[in-house]
């Protein structure tokens, strides 16, 4: 199986027009609702650049992603899929899920993890093996690129869970 590594860091976004850098409230006034969230996508790689069926690991901002491109099923007509979850398996403590074998368990679309073999359910994250979980990024094909949101306050910092 190959893998490919690759880092790809993208600029700080700035605020939507209207918010202040201070996180959108006038001075003096507190407000004790959240910043909105907003999703800033960061091209991770090619879509040519990914074997189907395979997994490559990107640093997405400072975090390990292991991102997965699926094909359609053999006599199905669909889209290729693409996923996106943490690259570190939270069994052993390395990051090798993107090396994982490629699966399903009935339409659950997962990664088997090459240390110990728990099986991660691509859409969320959830081990079907066991009590802990992986967080899946969203992600996307736009104009043959690979894309993975980050969380991002309205104030352009990357969220806490980010």
């Amino acid at each position: 199986m190959t893998t490919t590594d690759l880092t790809i860091e993208a600029p700080t976004a700035a605020p939507p027009s209207g918010v202040a850098a201070s996180g959108g409230a006038p001075a003096g006034v507190v407000t004790a609702e959240a910043p909105a969230r907003i999703p800033t996508w960061v091209p991770v790689c090619r879509v040519d650049d990914v074997t189907p069926d395979r997994g490559v690991a990107a640093l997405v901002h400072g975090h390990q992603v292991a991102v997965f491109l699926l094909s359609p099923l053999p006599g199905q007509d669909g889209p290729t899929e693409v996923y996106a979850i943490d690259n570190r398996d939270p069994y052993s403590g390395a990051n090798v899920l993107a090396r994982g074998l490629v699966g399903s368990a009935g339409d659950r679309p997962t990664v088997a993890s090459p240390i110990y073999k728990e099986r991660f359910d691509l859409r969320d994250g959830t081990c079907l093996d066991g009590d802990r979980h992986v967080r899946a990024w969203p992600a996307r094909i736009v104009g043959g690129r690979i894309e993975v949101a980050v969380d991002r306050t309205a104030v352009g910092g990357v969220a806490a869970d980010a």
